[in-house]
């Protein structure tokens, strides 16, 4: 996914740091920017990625991990693992069935 190679995946497990205050150091005041620049970035990138209807429905919500969230509410598990059960449900799918090896046996028997 963009947001692990851009750095921004983060966002979706991090709460954001508190609005600093006017007295804030500026350590704290980087954390809060850095962060909210990559809840952005990471939007952007969501919203990129979505059907135009699914990015009308998230558009409202402020961080990246409302958006996870509600996306894994609507489609239940994330996308990795549906491709992982995918590829095991079509190797099962397309191996020799016993009835078929039954049909290759006979007819290199001269049976079928």
């Amino acid at each position: 996914m963009i947001l692990v190679i851009a750095d921004l995946r983060f966002v979706l497990m991090e709460d954001c740091p508190p609005f600093p205050t006017k007295y804030a150091s500026q350590s704290v005041r980087d954390a809060y920017d850095r962060w909210t620049k990559a809840n952005d970035k990471a939007r952007l990138h969501m919203f990129a990625s979505m059907s135009d209807i699914l990015s009308k429905k998230h558009e409202i919500m402020v961080t990246a991990r409302q958006i996870m969230d509600s996306l894994r509410e609507m489609f239940g598990q994330p996308s990795i693992q549906i491709k992982q059960e995918e590829n095991v449900g079509h190797s099962k799918r397309f191996a020799p069935s016993s009835s078929g090896s039954e049909k290759i046996q006979k007819r290199k028997e001269g049976k079928g």
